[in-house]
């Protein structure tokens, strides 16, 4: 599995909400969203052993224990080792794990699991749903937010390791150079000739997603919903 591909896996259910979200939004269809839709549905959710493998190696070395004889999402699924996993990781960032109770004292661990990520400094992007694990509907992203984990090591000088994964760029701008623009801008202008019904409103929402897609990621939420603000007074 390539890096592109685990990025896909990590955001493609953000990314296929934000989509038509901006289609159902703006009437206006987009080749390229259809494409890249497409390209997400094949690769999202598919777990990867080897995977699976070494991030389970990885917590072991980290937490100094084994993983007891089960399948690797039964070993998680109590959130306990995802949590003493954040507390060697970061001592006390977690206070309080549960051992023991019921359903709900289990899935606390997965919710305190994630807040300790993002307290890390995991992106939101990068982590799971808890149904994902509880009710194990998709544990390849559980993998992913795992090596999500690993990755934001790095970013922790008093972390000496091991270490998951390559150590990651150290910035990831959403900035974009002058060729970028003015590629985007024959893009706009190529769907321009085949849209010819396209208001002006639904043309400036193509031309802001296209954008993000030539540069390979994806606007949040919240930039898609003040982008639709913006053109209501177009």
């Amino acid at each position: 599995m390539s890096v592109f591909q685990s990025h896909h896996a990590r955001t493609s259910i953000v990314a296929i909400v934000q989509m038509f979200f901006l289609i159902s939004f703006s009437g206006v269809g987009c080749v390229a969203l259809i494409f890249l839709m497409i390209d997400v549905f094949k690769v999202a959710g598919k777990r990867q052993p080897e995977e699976e493998a070494e991030a389970r190696n990885w917590i072991e070395t980290v937490i100094g224990e084994r993983f007891p004889p089960v399948a690797f999402e039964d070993a998680l699924r109590d959130g306990i080792i995802l949590c003493k996993l954040m507390n060697k990781l970061a001592p006390g960032i977690i206070t309080k794990v549960n051992v023991s109770g019921g359903d709900y004292k289990m899935m606390d661990n997965i919710s305190q699991f994630q807040k300790a990520c993002v307290k890390y400094g995991v992106a939101d992007v990068d982590l799971f749903q808890t149904t994902d694990l509880w009710d194990m509907k998709n544990i390849a992203l559980v993998t992913q937010t795992i090596f999500a984990v690993g990755r934001a090591t790095y970013k922790h000088p008093e972390w000496k390791g091991p270490y998951l994964g390559p150590r990651p760029a150290e910035e990831n701008r959403r900035e974009f150079s002058d060729a970028q623009l003015k590629a985007s801008e024959t893009i706009i202008g190529l769907q321009a000739g085949t849209n010819r019904g396209a208001t002006q409103s639904g043309q400036s929402e193509i031309d802001f997603i296209n954008r993000y897609i030539i540069v390979g990621s994806f606007p949040t939420t919240k930039e898609l919903i003040l982008c639709k603000l913006n053109l209501k007074n177009l």
